[in-house]
C-alpha cells in the first residue's frame, strides 16, 4: 500500500515539474536568442546616451554619446 502511494506521489511529483521546466528551457532559449541579437548590433549595449549640462555662462546642454572604445561628442542648444 504505501509502496504504491510512494508512486503516485512521484508521478504526481514529475508531472508538476513538466510545465515548469519547459517555462524554463523556453525563457533560456529566448535570453539566448536576445543575447545573440544585442551582439549582432553594434550600437547595443556599448553605446549610451548621456545628456549633461554645461555649467558654462551660456547654459547650454551637452549630449554625449559614448562608446566602449571612445567617445563622440555633439552639442546642441539649450
Amino acid at each position: 500500500m504505501q509502496e504504491g502511494y510512494c508512486s503516485a506521489l512521484t508521478k504526481l511529483k514529475e508531472v508538476m515539474e513538466e510545465p515548469q521546466l519547459e517555462t524554463i528551457a523556453f525563457i533560456n532559449a529566448m535570453h539566448s536568442q536576445l543575447r545573440d541579437l544585442a551582439g549582432a548590433n553594434p550600437f547595443s549595449p556599448d553605446v549610451f546616451l548621456e545628456a549633461e549640462t554645461n555649467n558654462s555662462n551660456e547654459g547650454s546642454t551637452e549630449t554625449r554619446v559614448v562608446e566602449c572604445c571612445g567617445s563622440s561628442d555633439a552639442e546642441k542648444p539649450g
